[in-house]
């Protein structure tokens, strides 16, 4: 059933991250699967402190 989904699904990211480039939550989870590897949590931005 898999078959092909996780190549679709990194295509699919991939044109995603190249669109949006300043999108660093989506070009980390692309590089951490190109690895094999799970990618690192992201965190939310802080609030800007006035």
């Amino acid at each position: 059933m898999e078959g092909g989904q996780r190549e679709r699904a990194l295509a699919y990211l991939e044109r995603y991250v190249s669109s949006h480039p300043d999108d660093d939550q989506a070009r980390q989870v692309l590089e951490g699967q190109r690895g094999n590897t799970p990618a690192p949590p992201v965190r939310p931005p802080l609030p800007e402190l006035q």
